[in-house]
């Protein structure tokens, strides 16, 4: 059985257009670009839905009607929810929620010119916790080591490093996971980050990872992003964010879209 895949390409200028828009209708100067410290005692909160459509052509043989050709549409949700407190100026710890809804209709034809309908729909949650140690804050390079569980059941750890030079921020993570559910799989992957402060409220960012699952004949999946994120505020405390993502594995491409918000230096409730 051979197959054949077309991929949806989103418009990436549209993002580059909006950034400009807004880079230019905020032209007040840069002040030296800091690293944002953790508030001990305090809430960093973050949200975000995302859109990813998917489209292709599949050519199979049916053991009792034939061959046919697939033809199919998707569309993915997500959601993501995460709360973290820091417990001081290393320690953080974290809790986050993501839910994804996928929905897929493929219209089978077969030689004959017969049409089957097919609808599948899928829906999960996976929660998850995590713990955020800074190994040394003043350094220039500010390493940090993250752990995080899910369920279903994996867990991950990573590496990660920053260095700034305004108005640039450079990033690289390295991270490991594991299932510990059957295939019990394990991923190796690198990211690297860098991103540019247009102005006091303005920035944007571009992306690249690389995941290698350990398994046999598994593809490596690479992804790209580019973002624009707009500060809210005169401290940057609350932003939103405008995403585009496209991802490559196995000779498929993918590419969707997300919007997000974020919130840090929440004071908790006082107790009566």
């Amino acid at each position: 059985m051979g197959f054949l895949r077309r991929p949806i390409v989103p418009a990436f200028s549209l993002l580059l257009l909006l950034g400009l828009s807004l880079a230019q209708s905020l032209p007040e100067p840069v002040d030296p670009l800091k690293r944002p410290e953790p508030e001990p005692g305090k809430l960093a909160f973050s949200a975000s839905i995302g859109y990813t459509p998917t489209g292709y052509t599949v050519v199979g043989l049916d053991e009792d009607r034939g061959p046919y050709t697939d033809q199919a549409a998707g569309h993915a949700f997500t959601a993501d929810l995460t709360l973290s407190y820091a417990l001081s100026e290393a320690l953080s710890f974290g809790a986050g929620l993501t839910g994804s809804f996928a929905y897929t209709q493929t219209l089978r034809t077969f030689a004959d010119e017969t049409r089957d309908y097919l609808d599948e729909t899928r829906v999960d949650l996976v929660p998850r916790i995590a713990l955020a140690y800074r190994l040394a804050p003043d350094h220039p390079l500010d390493p940090g080591l993250s752990l995080s569980l899910s369920y279903p059941w994996a867990a991950s750890a990573s590496l990660s490093l920053s260095f700034l030079r305004d108005p640039t921020v450079l990033s690289l993570s390295l991270e490991a996971s594991h299932g510990f559910n059957p295939p019990y799989p394990t991923t190796l992957g690198a990211s690297f980050g860098a991103g540019f402060v247009a102005n006091d409220r303005v920035s944007y960012r571009i992306s690249a990872a690389l995941g290698r699952p350990i398994a046999y004949a598994t593809p490596p999946t690479l992804t790209a992003a580019f973002g624009a994120d707009l500060a809210l505020d005169p401290e940057s405390k609350q932003s939103v964010s405008l995403t585009l993502r496209a991802s490559l594995s196995g000779g498929e491409m993918r590419a969707g879209l997300s919007l997000g918000y974020r919130a840090r230096g929440i004071a908790l409730p006082a107790v009566p």
